[in-house]
């Protein structure tokens, strides 16, 4: 039952139970229809429907209260005992729950397979193949990788300290391998101002992104899908076997060239407090270019189009009942309709690389589509320049697919952050830094 029809049928009954008591025998209302009657009815919307532990404190509570005003004689329950009940009944369910948090994450870091399954039986039991189905629906594991802002000054420095020569041997390669030869000096020593500029932050991240994931599946971790935020669709080409890490570091870089290059006006802001529906309708009233990119939280998406349309669009956006509209410190209004030119040139660059079918799927930005061939991958990254970032329903989807553990690789907690208010329940393990991986 959804949680709103629950509260409002108990709050009807409270109501109902109140206004006919006073016509009820005192006797049956002191014995049915009593205060404790609700306190219990309130405890159990708590601790059934919204899992909190002081909805079963509240209805154990209810029960001790009833027992101790109608049958003192019978059952000699005294307060401590019921602390100590409760305190045993805690006990019990902390240490359920961390057992079954390991046990989550021993099966996330394992892969159903198949093959073996049909080989052991050609004709397997009905039961068994029920089984086998409902574990392939649990505990898949998804790496999302974060976009553009999340870097910092000195990330591309603590990144190569930390990791053995083999991986030093193989960043060196990165940037040798890439347009700008100026990227190592920047991440290391560059300043906020370097960092934040687009042809050395998308790199940049996408570096620190990149050999994180190799390390944590070196270490054994297996994926089921993968999916990125904006500039993150590209990080995820590697985990996904699309190409090589040399490969996507390139094609990134040259991405931010691009970008950075393109000098298109415009502009974006964050819009907080209004449904995504409601952003959509406003933008529709309004003249001129301005249109939803980024489906960050149910709560919160940006906009972009032109300029002068975005600062005079804030206060209409207050008007309608957001909370905030802020403008945000961009270069360009990233993945609107104005960003089309940049995307052709984009494409242009995809046939200098050798590209793979996906070994693991990839869920699409724009559509959540699930990916795997080489033409709807790139298709999607040409379309993603210019399309919005529909995140909201990418957790949705990967929570629809099993998902229930995900690894955010990449600097910063950006994107842990829209999940949890996407969807509480999914497990986060943050991947910043090699000290992370070091300790699962």
């Amino acid at each position: 039952m959804n949680n709103k029809i629950f509260l409002g049928v108990l709050l009807v009954l409270m109501g109902l139970f109140f206004t006919i008591r006073q016509f009820i025998p005192d006797s049956i209302v002191r014995m049915f229809l009593n205060e404790q009657l609700v306190l219990f009815l309130i405890g159990l919307y708590f601790g059934l429907i919204k899992k909190k532990t002081f909805g079963w404190l509240l209805a154990g509570l209810a029960v001790y209260l009833y027992v101790q005003e109608f049958y003192p004689d019978q059952f000699k329950i005294t307060f401590p005992i019921v602390i100590l009940i409760f305190g045993v009944l805690l006990l019990v369910k902390g240490v359920s729950e961390r057992n079954t948090k390991v046990i989550n994450s021993a099966k996330a870091n394992m892969k159903t397979d198949n093959t073996m399954i049909k080989t052991q039986k050609n004709t397997p039991d009905i039961e068994d193949a029920k089984e086998v189905k409902k574990e392939e629906l649990m505990s898949k594991v998804a790496f999302v990788f974060p976009g553009q802002g999340t870097q910092y000054v000195g990330m591309g420095e603590k990144l190569y300290e930390s990791v053995n020569n083999e991986t030093k041997g193989l960043i060196d390669n990165i940037y040798n391998s890439i347009d700008n030869k100026d990227l190592k000096n920047i991440m290391a020593n560059g300043t906020e101002d370097d960092m934040k500029d687009t042809r050395n932050a998308q790199p940049s991240i996408a570096m620190v992104s990149t050999i994180l994931a190799k390390l944590l599946m070196d270490k054994g971790i297996k994926v089921d899908y993968v999916a990125g935020h904006s500039l993150g669709e590209y990080s995820s080409l590697y985990s996904a076997g699309v190409l090589t890490i040399e490969d996507t570091i390139s094609l990134i870089s040259t991405r931010g060239k691009l970008m950075s290059e393109a000098k298109i006006s415009g502009g974006m802001a964050a819009i907080l407090g209004l449904s995504s529906d409601e952003v959509e309708s406003i933008c529709n009233e309004i003249d001129g270019v301005i249109e939803p990119v980024n489906y960050n939280e149910p709560k919160q998406t940006v906009v972009a189009g032109d300029l002068s349309v975005i600062e005079n669009s804030l206060p209409i956006f207050k008007e309608k009942g957001a909370k905030r509209a802020l403008p945000l410190a961009v270069s360009g209004p990233f993945h609107s309709s104005l960003m089309k030119p940049v995307a052709e040139l984009i494409k242009a660059e995809f046939s200098k690389y050798e590209w793979k079918t996906s070994i693991i799927p990839i869920i699409a930005n724009t559509t959540t589509n699930i990916l795997q061939e080489t033409e709807e991958i790139q298709n999607e990254l040409y379309n993603q320049t210019f399309g919005p970032v529909k995140w909201v329903e990418t957790i949705q989807k990967l929570k629809e697919l099993g998902v229930d553990t995900i690894y955010e690789i990449g600097p910063g907690k950006v994107l842990s952050g829209l999940i949890k208010k996407i969807d509480s329940d999914i497990n986060l393990v943050s991947i910043e830094n090699v000290n992370n991986i070091n300790e699962i």
